[in-house]
């Protein structure tokens, strides 16, 4: 039940900030998408992170760590190349 409260809070910040026309802070984006995939909400994750303005390190990192966590390995592998394509560097 707790889970649910989480994801819905999370689901209304996202509406809030996108749909009032705000550019969420990235930190704030990658808690999102961490908590989707806490949750094994692979495609809600994917979603934000497709609408991200910009992506770090950790954005990239926790996308593609779902992926392979979820035995989705040629997904992982597909925005491991888009990541090095983009210039950001796995540390």
């Amino acid at each position: 039940c707790l889970d649910h409260r989480a994801v819905h809070e999370g689901n209304r910040i996202c509406r809030h900030l996108y749909f009032n026309g705000n550019q969420p802070m990235l930190f704030l984006v990658n808690v999102l998408i961490n908590m989707y995939v806490k949750f094994n909400l692979l495609n809600e994750a994917h979603n934000l992170f497709d609408k991200m303005p910009q992506r770090n390190v950790i954005s990239w990192t926790t996308m593609i760590s779902a992926y392979s966590k979820h035995k989705h390995h040629q997904k992982a592998l597909e925005l491991l190349v888009l990541m090095l394509r983009e210039g950001v560097r796995p540390n």
